[in-house]
Parts: structure tokens; C-alpha cells; sequence
């Protein structure tokens, strides 16, 4: 009889409400996810909270912004689903490759990250001042000005859009 091969875990970057302690890692399970450590992005990318919701953006724009720290999880195909569908993968944010360095050890891993495609923002961003770049979405804003989805106004999809779209 052959053994049940378990199933292929796949590595995930998270930078904003993913993260530990965020209003989405409990919303999901990546609370039941392996902890692979903290992790800072190689490349540089513009982080950015918009619109009355504050919700974080990570513009898929390699060489602008700052180095992003987040976390490593080890997750398998049902949560993958799962968080793909969160983040609207593909029509809306995209799971892509990124390469991010293990804060401790200092060793690089490559890992799935999700970030907003170029055809989805205002080039525009990218002109702003380092100093609107953000290198972490941080629990203490979080707490403080996100907005979670249950309790978003009708019609706040189409206004957090736009924040990107016409920022």
C-alpha cells in the first residue's frame, strides 16, 4: 500500500494585515500556517497605505521605495487558495516571486508575495517622496486606522480602487 504523499507546501511573504496579530491572520488560517520568521524584501518596493481605510499597497515597482519587512509562512494548496481568493489573486492583487533575505541568519529564500500590478496603479505614485514610502505596515496603525471589510460602508471597494487608480 502506498503512503499519502502530504501535500506541497508553498512559501508566502506577507508585509500588511496577513501578518501575526493583524486582522486577516486570524481571518484566514494562516494562524494554523508554519512560522518560517521575519523577512525583509531584497528589492526595493513602494508600501503605501491609501484611502479612509488604510489599507496597505504593495506597488509592484521593484527599485522604488524601501526594503519591506514582513513574514515567511509555509502554507499548503487549500490555504494558498484561501489567500489567494483574499487578495483577489489574479485580477486584483498578483502572486508573484519575490526574493527576501531571513532576518535572522541573514540567509535569502526566495517566496510568493502578493503584490498590485503596474497596470493597476497611477504611475504617479512612484514619484512621491521616499519619505511616503513605508519599509512596514506596523500593528500599531493597523489597530489604530484599518478598516476591516465587515465594517466598510457600501461602495468602499470601488472608493479604495480609486485611491490607487487616481492617487
Amino acid at each position: 500500500m502506498a503512503a499519502t504523499q502530504p501535500p506541497r507546501l508553498t512559501v508566502v511573504w506577507v508585509y500588511g494585515t496577513l501578518k501575526r496579530g493583524f486582522a486577516n491572520h486570524t481571518a484566514t488560517n494562516l494562524v494554523k500556517a508554519a512560522a518560517l520568521g521575519a523577512a525583509v524584501t531584497l528589492d526595493r518596493f513602494p508600501l503605501l497605505t491609501l484611502s479612509r481605510f488604510h489599507v496597505p499597497f504593495l506597488l509592484d515597482a521593484p527599485g522604488h521605495g524601501r526594503s519591506v519587512s514582513g513574514e515567511l509562512y509555509a502554507v499548503d494548496p487549500t490555504l494558498l487558495a484561501e489567500l489567494d481568493a483574499l487578495e483577489g489573486h489574479p485580477d486584483w492583487y498578483a502572486r508573484r516571486e519575490i526574493s527576501v533575505c531571513m532576518v535572522q541568519g541573514g540567509g535569502q529564500r526566495i517566496a510568493q508575495g502578493y503584490l498590485l500590478p503596474a497596470t493597476l496603479f497611477q504611475t504617479k505614485l512612484l514619484e512621491l517622496p521616499d519619505s511616503q514610502f513605508q519599509d512596514a505596515y506596523l500593528l500599531e496603525d493597523h489597530l489604530r486606522d484599518y478598516v476591516p471589510p465587515p465594517k466598510r460602508p457600501p461602495g468602499a471597494r470601488e472608493e479604495i480602487i480609486a485611491a490607487v487608480r487616481q492617487a
